[in-house]
């Protein structure tokens, strides 16, 4: 089971990520909903990129989220169909973005 806690922005229902671009990475922003469809619908890992450790939450290893893995199981790959809660914290992110 994957149980993490998103860090998003209440008032827009927005949250951060970073994606890879073949070399490069760069940061997006997108509606929380869709990012908790991505992290329940695909590969989900414990694999910061470097320097960017506030986003530990990858999916299909080319989408990072910030937030926390709150299991101990964190540096394990899941499948999808294991994940039965989420935790969204309400507090706007403190990102600094």
């Amino acid at each position: 089971m994957k149980d993490y806690k998103l860090n998003f922005n209440q008032k827009s229902h927005t949250i951060q990520f970073l994606r890879k671009a073949g070399k490069d990475v760069f940061m997006g922003q997108m509606n929380a909903n869709n990012a908790m469809w991505m992290i329940r619908n695909g590969r989900t890992t414990n694999n910061p990129i470097p320097h960017h450790e506030d986003f530990p939450i990858c999916v299909d290893n080319e989408f990072w989220f910030p937030g926390e893995w709150k299991s101990e199981d964190q540096q394990k790959d899941f499948s999808t169909e294991e994940n039965s809660t989420e935790e969204i914290s309400t507090e706007e992110s403190s990102l600094g973005f």
